[in-house]
């Protein structure tokens, strides 16, 4: 599933009462908007964060996050946190 989100908070519940309905394994979640400070739970998943570094008077916008149900074998990989042109 994939999932631009315009902001995570308010929809949390209801993404969760999604996921369990359609039996969702992995989700794509774009523009979470969330402080890197902000803990997004979801039950029965491991979620996996890329956040912007915090900058001085940087907004919330972009992000990702990408949940994995716990029973899905996986591992994380280390992503750059800046993409620098060649």
């Amino acid at each position: 599933m994939s999932l631009n989100c315009n902001g995570i908070t308010h929809k949390k519940q209801e993404l969760t009462k999604c996921v369990e309905l359609d039996n969702t394994n992995i989700i794509q979640l774009d523009e979470t908007r969330l402080a890197p400070k902000t803990e997004l739970k979801i039950p029965n998943f491991q979620v996996y964060r890329n956040d912007r570094q915090p900058q001085l008077r940087q907004l919330p916008n972009g992000r990702t996050a990408v949940p994995i149900r716990h029973e899905i074998v996986h591992h994380h990989v280390n992503t750059p946190t800046e993409l620098h042109s060649i």
